[in-house]
């Protein structure tokens, strides 16, 4: 068996995660995380940045350490799997997001005193199954 769908992300978040719940009472936590990639432009020779911005979603266990552990600015790994799916907005048109649903993180941030981060972070079982998401939680 061999990992189909799998995303390894290194950033920052982009603000504090949110907190959501699905219908059936999930715990979610939802981010953005900005992700770097640096390169020489080939015109002038300077290297430059780009940065790519991902919608990270977590569940149960995973979220409320994600809720307790993360802020803006926080320097994480992410990984997790790559899922797109359709929602109807206000107006009523169709509309389709791709997220990262994290299956695993750890806070590359330095740990401040009495921090147990990374304890908590790996701490969860892996292959939890995930909860399906529900539309009728706001992008």
């Amino acid at each position: 068996m061999g990992i189909e769908n799998s995303v390894n992300l290194i950033g920052h978040l982009g603000k504090d995660p949110e907190r959501a719940s699905t219908q059936n009472g999930t715990l979610v936590a939802t981010f953005n995380m900005a992700t770097n990639s640096h390169f020489k432009n080939k015109t002038s020779g300077e290297k430059e940045t780009a940065t790519e911005w991902h919608r990270v979603v977590f569940f149960e266990k995973r979220a409320e350490n994600i809720l307790d552990l993360l802020k803006k600015g926080s320097h994480v790994t992410i990984v997790g799997r790559l899922r797109t799916r359709k929602w109807t907005d206000s107006k009523g048109v169709d509309r389709w997001t791709t997220e990262v649903i994290g299956e695993e993180f750890l806070l590359l941030d330095k740990k401040e005193s009495g921090n147990s981060a990374d304890d908590l972070a790996q701490g969860t079982p892996h292959g939890e199954p995930s909860v399906p998401f529900d539309d009728d939680i706001p992008l």
